[in-house]
């Protein structure tokens, strides 16, 4: 039966850690993240699902002469938030010819359509690989 290792480990060699990259490891109960993950709202989808399911928004900005800029959206209906509003806003563009709106309209209601790929060969046959030598290069040869 072979001896059990001592805990002691010699320097250097492979497999074996040293000060140089010990030094650079976690230690116990440290995180790799400090920071962590971001918040929940500061991502930008956070951020517009926010302002356009809200029926107001009103932000100020500050340049840096101090002169502000007020940009403000109220939605003054029922119930309806800004995203009625936007997509009101593409039905209209729609139905007045615009095809980028006609395309985001199918795309959100009906979906993109899928594409399909058919690679063939002549007389749409199946493309067969054939493979004939399977091994190391040697340096310099540029063969396959």
């Amino acid at each position: 039966m072979p001896d059990k290792q001592s805990k002691e480990q010699p320097k250097g060699g492979r497999g074996i850690i040293n000060d140089k990259i010990k030094k650079h490891q976690f230690k116990p109960g440290e995180s790799g993240n400090p920071l962590g993950r971001r918040k929940k709202g500061n991502a930008w989808s956070d951020i517009i699902n926010e302002m356009v399911d809200a029926n107001e928004v009103s932000i100020t900005i500050t340049d840096s002469k101090g002169k502000k800029n007020i940009m403000q959206l109220e939605v003054d209906t029922n119930g309806k938030t800004i995203r009625h509003v936007i997509i009101f806003s593409w039905i209209r563009k729609a139905m007045s010819g615009n095809i980028s709106a006609c395309k985001a309209l199918a795309d959100y209601t009906v979906g993109r359509p899928v594409q399909l790929t058919q690679l063939t060969g002549e007389d749409n046959e199946d493309i067969k690989i054939i493979v004939e030598h399977i091994g190391k290069k040697s340096k310099g040869d540029n063969s396959l």
